[in-house]
């Protein structure tokens, strides 16, 4: 069952330290100043250990104030030798906000990390149940936060810890960090030889520690720090459920088959992380022309279901990759959604999901049919939810912007099968993308299949089978772009239908679901619908005062299964054969996602949600 997130509030003791109510007690490494997170760096072999590492993983299973990040990140970056890529994976079951966590940190924060911190806090995602991923320091550093019951997550978690923090408030008045079960949780996820530091010194953790694989040692401290429990990683055998070694390749190159929204996410995504890419597309060199303007919405669901963490998630991805990347934020405006409802019941319960989810304003509000006509700059006929994380979308530019990164290159063909073949390489195979002659078009360890509606008959030809596609559906939709005269919003507004902020004079309003169509064509039935979802959105337009001469239309296929779902992953019959398809019409909401789940698992890294959300969309 869902529970809100319950966040903390900025508190100090007598003697102004950061002080958790909840807890009674102070920060620890706020109230010892910067010597205790150093302390803990220290402690766990830090700095020497990362050198001459491409990456290298900490884990830290209290966040607090997030100063064993900036300890970290600080030593990191303060090191010559230093790994090529950072990452800190945290747990917080009691966040702040972006407001309360600077003022929690403006007083402890030493000058040397002031800039860190700041950099922490320009990036700090408003706080929602589940995964939260940061890119700093140009994206060599990454923050996986698990925002949530402990208990619940760290089992959830993806990655292979080469340093551990056991850090939090004393386990008298807060146990759940230092139970039994998620120590061992954690544990599972450690790298051969791993390090371990903590200030805990209870004789139940030490045991539980032990049996889980580490040799442990008492640090006596010193004059201005505490004792400290020290740990390595070596254990008798290799339990059940560990961590798998990343993966292993002899050249970091992928083949990217479509340059759609899924195969630019995937290919901007592996880019990004140092790789070549062969992105083969049959499409012209702009895959979505025509297709000039879409709407990225979240979605909202009383109980929080999977699907609606999935699209959290996806929106949350998509506004930290694409606005940090210009040749991508061109094609974006952060305006928000103003999803407005159908009757007044709905609007009642709008405000009723909104005060059972209790998400924080600046990702969820529910508001009434003057606050969201404000928000629309026309008037609407009532209330509903304001997405403030809402845009409008190019998806053409898009695609060109993802795509525009050093190491990707594009090739106009079509891939009709892939074979496998041996090679000298650690998994001994590559896959080709052959044409329809058998000739090759790329090879690599790695290929990723985001043809959307085409990618089962690829498969089918390349004899390799999935069921997680059957029951997809090629539907059809149709879009119109109205002269905005009269009907311009300032933001998306959303309903049955949608209407989006104009772009050259005209808004684009959408849409219609064809299914089983042998084409997708533009009708004059298509029309209708379209202009008559317009009229329900905006209440007293006359359509008559619309010049149908003025309009022009533009329609698509969607890649649809019965769930609603993509299918993002490894397929399991083929390694090194991936899935970024069955988007729907919500192929935003999943590019930057799905291109994230696949680099990371590529790339070894820590992957940014819960194992259970993989599993639902995962190939089989």
């Amino acid at each position: 069952m869902f529970q809100p997130l319950v966040l903390s509030v900025p508190a100090f003791d007598a003697a102004g330290s950061p002080f958790s109510p909840r807890y009674g007690e102070a920060y620890r490494a706020a109230q010892a100043g910067a010597l205790s997170s150093r302390s803990l760096v220290a402690g766990a072999g830090l700095p020497a250990r990362w050198r001459a590492r491409e990456q290298f993983t900490v884990f830290d299973t209290s966040f607090g104030l997030g100063l064993n990040f900036l300890a970290t990140w600080a030593a990191w970056r303060d090191d010559p030798a230093r790994s090529g890529r950072l990452h800190m994976v945290a747990v917080e079951p009691h966040p702040f906000d972006r407001a309360g966590l600077a003022q929690m940190l403006a007083g402890c924060v030493p000058p040397a990390w002031r800039d860190l911190a700041d950099q922490l806090l320009a990036h700090w995602p408003p706080m929602t149940p589940g995964m939260h991923r940061l890119d700093l320091d140009q994206g060599r550093v990454s923050l996986t936060l698990a925002v949530g019951p402990p208990r619940e997550l760290v089992p959830q978690l993806s990655f292979r810890a080469d340093a551990y923090y056991l850090d939090g408030f004393s386990p008298s008045v807060n146990p759940e960090p230092w139970a039994d079960e998620l120590l061992r949780a954690a544990a599972r996820r450690a790298a051969p030889g791993a390090m371990l530091a903590t200030w805990c010194q209870a004789d139940a953790v030490r045991r539980t520690l032990v049996t889980a694989g580490f040799e442990i040692e008492h640090h006596p401290g010193s004059d201005d720090t505490q004792p400290m429990m020290l740990g390595r990683y070596a254990p008798r055998y290799v339990p059940r459920n560990a961590a798998p070694a990343p993966p292993d390749f002899a050249e970091r190159r992928a083949i990217v088959i479509g340059a759609g929204i899924a195969g630019a996410g995937v290919a901007h995504a592996l880019a990004l992380r140092g790789w070549q890419v062969d992105v083969i597309d049959a499409g012209r060199d702009d895959t979505h022309a025509g297709h000039v303007a879409a709407a990225l919405t979240p979605l909202i669901a009383r109980d929080d279901s999977p699907r609606a963490r999935l699209a959290r998630a996806g929106t949350l991805r998509a506004h930290a990759r694409w606005l940090a990347h210009a040749p991508a934020a061109a094609a974006v405006l952060a305006c928000g959604t103003m999803q407005q409802m159908r009757s007044d019941s709905q609007v009642d319960e709008a405000y009723a999901t909104v005060a059972a989810l209790d998400f924080p304003p600046e990702w969820l509000q529910a508001v009434d049919g003057k606050t969201a006509s404000e928000f629309a700059g026309r008037p609407l006929a009532r209330g509903g939810f304001w997405f403030p994380r809402g845009m409008r979308v190019q998806p053409g530019l898009l695609c060109r912007g993802l795509l525009d990164m050093p190491g990707v290159t594009r090739t106009q063909a079509s891939v009709d099968r892939l074979m496998r073949t041996p090679a000298d390489v650690p998994g001994g195979e590559v896959w080709l993308a052959l044409d329809a002659a058998g000739q090759t078009l790329a090879r690599a360890e790695a290929v990723v299949v985001a043809a959307s509606v085409d990618v089962p008959g690829l498969l089918a030809r390349s004899g390799l089978a999935t069921s997680s596609l059957d029951g997809m559906r090629a539907v059809s939709g149709q879009i119109a772009r109205v002269p905005a005269a009269g009907i311009d919003p300032r933001c998306v507004v959303a309903g049955e239908g949608y209407l989006l902020p104009a772009i050259d004079g005209r808004c684009v309003v959408g849409s219609t679901y064809v299914y089983d169509a042998d084409a997708p064509r533009i009708t004059d039935s298509g029309r209708d619908t379209v202009l008559a979802k317009l009229a329900g959105l905006l209440p007293g337009l006359d359509l008559a005062t619309i010049d149908g001469a003025a309009l022009d239309d533009w329609a698509g296929w969607r890649a649809v299964l019965p769930t609603r779902l993509p299918v993002i992953g490894a397929l399991p019959s083929a390694p090194g054969v991936w899935l970024a398809t069955a988007y729907a019409s919500r192929g935003l909401s999943w590019s930057a996602l799905a291109g994230e789940l696949i680099a990371t698992q590529l790339a070894g890294e820590p992957v940014p949600l819960e194992r259970s959300l993989l599993a639902t969309i995962a190939p089989m």
